[in-house]
């Protein structure tokens, strides 16, 4: 079960709290590099490691988004045993949600769930959805949406490879039910979103309020949908339980 996290930051010493990450639809723990040089000494840090991506690509990708949140709460269940915070981006703050409120009802205690761009659960995309496109017009559409490398873009046979898992990480977004109904969590909500990001609305972030009963607030960046690396040291501090108020 532990295929489904991967270490990326070992604490020196004894480690206070356990961080859970969750990347957006296509990435793997890579995608959290830009943040690794802000990760205090005192916190282990996990990422999600879906099937279908860096080490994992010999693995088919899972288009079942119950399966996906199922194998994620066992792994993180079988090592919680300190002050649990969640952070995911895009799909992997939908991910993280769900991962959270799993958790907590079945007695684990999260300190603060950190959803960063996406709209809550309920709210419909703002955009248009892409999993259903042929190949090469899917494969236009995501580099318009940037958030991948012009050097992967050019390259056929990766992209041949990663395109299954793309398309199926794509669908899991583009499918979810909104009208469903949907847990609350009982943790501390921090959402992160940016007024420039072309595909989330900032005025509908608010409502994800609805799916806590713990502090709710709202924090504002700049960089566009992808400001995982430019933000990186701001997005790290809200994570820290013993940050400044």
């Amino acid at each position: 079960m532990q295929n489904w996290l991967k270490l990326i930051h070992r604490a020196a010493g004894h480690s206070q709290q356990q961080w859970f990450w969750f990347p957006y639809a296509g990435g793997g723990p890579a995608v959290f590099n830009p943040l690794k040089p802000y990760i205090p000494s005192s916190v282990d840090v996990y990422s999600a490691h879906l099937p279908g991506r860096e080490g994992r690509f010999n693995e088919p990708p899972l288009s079942d988004l119950s399966l996906i949140v199922n194998n994620c709460t066992h792994a993180i269940s079988a090592i919680a045993n300190r002050q649990i915070v969640i952070f995911g981006h895009s799909l992997g703050a939908l991910i993280g949600y769900l991962v959270a409120a799993r958790l907590e009802s079945s007695g684990i205690t999260v300190s603060r769930l950190i959803v960063s761009g996406r709209h809550g659960p309920s709210v419909a995309a703002k955009t248009e959805g892409i999993s259903h496109l042929p190949d090469d017009e899917f494969l236009r559409a995501m580099a318009a949406y940037g958030g991948m490398s012009e050097e992967i873009l050019q390259c056929p046979e990766i992209l041949e490879m990663m395109l299954p898992m793309l398309k199926a990480d794509f669908g899991l977004s583009e499918h979810y039910v909104t009208k469903q109904q949907h847990p609350k969590v009982r943790s501390e909500m921090i959402v992160a979103g940016a007024v420039d990001d072309d595909l989330v609305d900032f005025s509908k972030l608010e409502r994800w309020k609805n799916f806590t009963t713990g502090p709710f607030r709202i924090v504002d960046f700049r960089g566009g949908h992808f400001y995982l690396a430019s933000q990186a040291e701001a997005l790290v501090s809200l994570m820290h339980l013993h940050q400044p108020r």
